[in-house]
């Protein structure tokens, strides 16, 4: 980076003496500098590099015959003539601003700023647009790489049918260079296809999601007979995809084989590139696992999950003389991938040295490092509220806030959507605490704050909002302010039931979630009928949820069976009762038994509901049902 700083230095000096002619230097020595400064990790120095560079080429290609800029124009213009008849234009600049447009989102985007990293991508595209049309061969390549990557920053902001306009049209574009060289552009196609699948699969379009994976594997597949001798991370990747396509169609078999053979091709490229494909190795394991044990090989699943768990921790272990980023990241990654397989001690322990690490880079680093904190503190805090850890989770929550709040006096568009989910968390802590007023508090204002920004931004905030009101019903409830309880759950209602017909796979869970709080306010305020509605729906959506992931999904299916057991019996229908209360404790059991500390609670909950059931309809309990009753004491230390 030296090199690149002195040669900035050099050009700053020589702009005194000869403007004219050192702009377009200064601007490619600031673009290369920024590239240098963010592959070190100083991304606001990255930033303010590029983005130099990108006013400095903006005007480049501006210029008018009225402007100042035309004498370097002009300069050019006659230089040029010494060598080559063509002349220079103010036109001419535009591929390199494109370039330097998309070289700044990139950076805007690792500093959390999202809209303006799609607005630099966009005037990229439209600059790289308007160059194709003049010369195709030249520019269309470059315009499908910027149009991919805009359908990338417009996803992560939560515009999904955007982003898929723009992945479309890179596909187009790429199938027609790649028919014209297919040995040039077939593998680039393959890649666009998978990214279009993806797309198409968060829009609920699985059908037309499957066949672009499987488009894409075809092409990769043509490709690897032609080089047999080759391994290829994107073949992975691109069956990685398609077994994920299958699995939501449900087709498990050949989700199986295909999740199997990117399983194969990932321990291939390991042998001699273990640090790059340890990740990616690591997730197709993970799904591999979960379509094992669907179809009922569970042996052939606990081997999976067991490799995938011993990969990161090898990959986090390796570390140490890594940069604190690279430990932080990978430290926080795989306690968000144990989490998910239910490790919580494990996922609260990664946590807490991702965080420890942070929290060195944000003091030497405030202006990078202090976005990763705040991220960090909040899966922490939820991991330690789940855990039972209520005044540690409490402290994170509290520190997250604090420093988001402060931060987003600065820089509200990166921070206000933090500083709201951590008040939402702040507000989960406190009610575990029984800090019932303060979590309303928390709550309401993190409500306040995820309705201002999804008024902006809906389709990037509104599923937040929709938490943000199901929390702030339940602390309502909690206070048994039933009414507006009710009237923030039915609002989170409709907006999840809006989210969950473009992006079903996403949403689904959280309409059950909100379907089953909405029937618990239903029941408190005398609506027998309509809470049973509501939670016999939530069973059913659930139900469903649970054929493709049992492990994540079949506990809380048993907590929405147990509710409609209560509704059940309020109306009067003991029997009914009974048989949800009876099919809740079948469903809890094994998890139990597996894991007694993380689901005592809900077992005794569930135990209990079931007991008063039989007690009810003057009967006693069966010799499982006291088996059951004993191990669980023996289990508890009663």
């Amino acid at each position: 980076m030296a090199a690149a700083l002195e040669a900035v230095a050099s050009y700053r000096k020589r702009m005194e003496a000869q403007p004219e002619v050192v702009l377009p230097m200064l601007a490619s020595s600031l673009h290369q500098l920024g590239e240098q400064q963010s592959g070190l990790g100083h991304r606001e120095a990255a930033l303010a590099s590029t983005a130099e560079a990108v006013a400095i080429q903006r005007k480049l290609a501006q210029a008018t015959p009225d402007t100042p800029l035309s004498h370097l124009v002009r300069y050019l213009r006659n230089l040029a003539r010494t060598s080559t008849p063509s002349e220079v234009r103010p036109d001419d600049f535009l591929p390199e601003l494109a370039r330097y447009l998309n070289t700044l989102s990139k950076m805007q985007g690792q500093l959390g700023q999202r809209e303006a990293a799609v607005a630099s991508l966009t005037e990229a595209v439209l600059i790289q647009r308007k160059l194709a049309e003049t010369r195709p061969d030249e520019f269309r390549p470059h315009l499908v790489l910027l149009l991919n990557n805009l359908g990338n920053r417009q996803s992560e902001l939560g515009q999904r049918e955007a982003a898929l306009a723009s992945v479309a049209e890179a596909v187009a574009i790429q199938r027609q260079l790649a028919q014209s060289r297919p040995d040039l552009w077939l593998s680039e196609l393959a890649l666009l296809l998978n990214n279009l699948g993806n797309l198409q699969s968060e829009l609920g379009q699985r059908e037309a999601a499957l066949a672009s994976a499987a488009e894409a594997v075809a092409i990769q597949r043509q490709l690897a007979q032609s080089r047999p001798d080759a391994l290829s991370p994107d073949f992975a990747t691109c069956l990685y995809s398609l077994g994920r396509r299958q699995g939501e169609l449900g087709q498990l078999e050949a989700a199986l084989a295909s999740m199997t053979e990117a399983v194969v091709l990932w321990r291939k490229l390991a042998e001699t590139m273990p640090d790059a494909v340890s990740s990616p190795l690591s997730m197709s394991l993970d799904i591999l696992a979960e379509l094992q044990r669907a179809l009922g090989q569970r042996g052939a699943a606990l081997a999976s999950m067991a490799e995938a768990s011993t990969l990161r921790r090898k990959l986090a272990e390796a570390m140490p003389d890594a940069p604190l980023a690279q430990q932080a990241t990978s430290l926080y990654e795989l306690g968000l991938r144990q989490r998910e397989q239910g490790q919580p001690e494990e996922a609260l322990a990664s946590l807490a040295k991702a965080v420890a690490i942070q929290r060195k880079l944000a003091v030497a680093h405030p202006d990078e490092g202090l976005l990763g904190l705040v991220r960090y503190l909040n899966c922490l805090s939820v991991m330690q509220n789940k855990l039972g850890q209520w005044q540690a989770a409490h402290a994170s929550a509290f520190e997250a806030v604090a420093l988001s709040r402060e931060q987003a006096k600065t820089n509200p568009d990166t921070f206000s959507p933090y500083l709201a989910q951590n008040l939402l968390d702040l507000g989960a802590a406190q009610c575990s605490m029984r800090q019932l007023d303060e979590a309303l508090a928390s709550t309401t204002e993190a409500v306040a704050l995820w309705r201002k920004l999804a008024e902006a931004k809906p389709d990037a905030f509104s599923p937040s909002l929709a938490v943000s009101l199901m929390n702030l019903g339940m602390m309502q409830g909690e206070l048994g302010q039933w009414e507006a309880a009710l009237a923030s759950t039915t609002e989170a209602l409709a907006l999840w039931r809006k989210l969950a017909k473009t992006s079903p796979d996403s949403c689904s869970p959280d309409l059950a979630r909100c379907l089953s709080n909405l029937s618990n306010a239903q029941s408190a305020m005398g609506q027998g009928k309509a809470a049973l509605a509501s939670v016999t729906e939530a069973v059913a959506i659930q139900r469903e949820l649970a054929r493709a992931t049992p492990n994540a999904r079949l506990p809380v299916l048993a907590q929405y069976l147990n509710n409609l057991a209560t509704v059940r019996r309020e109306l009067g229908q003991r029997e009914q009762a009974l048989a949800a209360a009876q099919e809740a404790l079948d469903i809890i059991w094994p998890f139990f038994l597996a894991r007694p500390p993380a689901f005592t609670q809900h077992t005794t909950i569930i135990l209990r509901n079931l007991l008063s059931e039989i007690l009810a309809l003057g009967r006693e309990p069966e010799r499982a049902l006291l088996e059951r009753m004993a191990v669980f004491k023996a289990k508890n230390g009663d």
